[in-house]
């Protein structure tokens, strides 16, 4: 009943499933830009699998960070798998030269963020998902972290902190909070978020209808599924200042398609929020063009978002 009922869901939502993307893989010849590494074989239930997914297109100026925080964690079973969009600049040169460092590459055109995303979760087998776009760092002791509280709460989604850049003053980051109970009305820091496999087989992967906040969706979806999310109290992850879901329109757009979607909260406190939100965001329009917003961000955060 429940593998129907997910099947019923998938073509009513069209988010799409593993099986979507496995399907493609069994299409491909030889695949020639895809390399597997043997893992170590001192893995057991108290060491689970963690797979790793980087999504990169023209990064090659940040990419070789990303890779070096995954190849220096504490925790040494890890699946890493990098999807690559088909960059035209030096990406995939950086990514040959760490090949033997790396479980599984790729690089082909793809459908955009999520659709590279989906690709590396179909193709991962760790129990364990993380997915640490080009750019971003992991804290060394990160994955460790994360193991732990899995062997704890194998069921759980894992949200932690994340220190996001501050374009404007580079050494006085945000520290953005993992705080799921906050879920129904905005998104955690997605680098810092450690996803149970089974998730995705139940209930699908990103949806790729929306540009800039489907991950958000694909949270709040496992969320109204039931799943229990556990807040992680340490920092994770580090994000370069925001990029596409900079543009606060478009995104807050998007979250209120999605909170409407869903039962985490009642629907008019959905519309309130949503209406809140646009106003907030023309207001600290404003502000920037004025030059006050730094001024204003410091005082209502504190450094602390």
């Amino acid at each position: 009943f429940i593998s129907f009922w997910f099947k019923l869901m998938s073509a009513l939502h069209n988010f799409p499933t593993i099986d979507d993307y496995v399907k493609n893989w069994q299409q491909l010849s030889p695949i020639s830009q895809f390399r597997e590494v043997q893992l170590s074989e001192n893995q057991h239930e108290h060491r689970p699998l963690v797979s790793i997914i980087t999504v990169v297109f023209n990064a090659a100026s940040v990419l070789e960070a990303t890779l070096e925080s995954v190849f220096q964690q504490t925790y040494d079973q890890i699946e890493y798998i990098l999807i690559d969009g088909g960059s035209t600049d030096a990406t995939l040169s950086i990514i040959q030269q760490y090949q033997s460092q790396i479980s599984f590459y790729l690089s082909e055109p793809d459908r955009g963020l999520y659709d590279a995303m989906n690709k590396g979760i179909s193709l991962c087998h760790g129990q364990l998902v993380g997915i640490l776009n080009a750019g971003d760092v992991y804290v060394p002791s990160a994955i460790a972290v994360m193991v732990e509280q899995h062997l704890l709460y194998s069921q759980n989604i894992l949200t932690g902190n994340c220190y996001e850049g501050n374009a404007k003053e580079p050494d006085k980051p945000f520290l953005v909070k993992g705080d799921s109970q906050k879920l129904a009305y905005r998104m955690v820091p997605h680098t810092a978020v450690f996803m149970p496999h089974y998730c995705y087989q139940q209930w699908g992967l990103y949806h790729l209808k929306y540009q800039i906040a489907s991950d958000y969706d694909l949270l709040c979806r496992f969320k109204d599924q039931g799943v229990i999310f556990t807040n992680v109290d340490q920092v994770i992850s580090m994000t370069e200042p925001r990029g596409v879901s900079g543009n606060y329109y478009l995104t807050e757009w998007e979250y209120s398609q999605i909170r409407l979607s869903y039962h985490l909260v009642p629907k008019i406190n959905a519309l309130l929020f949503s209406f809140r939100s646009f106003l907030t965001i023309t207001i600290h329009t404003i502000l920037e063009k004025l030059g006050l917003w730094q001024w204003v961000e410091e005082r209502l955060y504190h450094g602390i978002r």
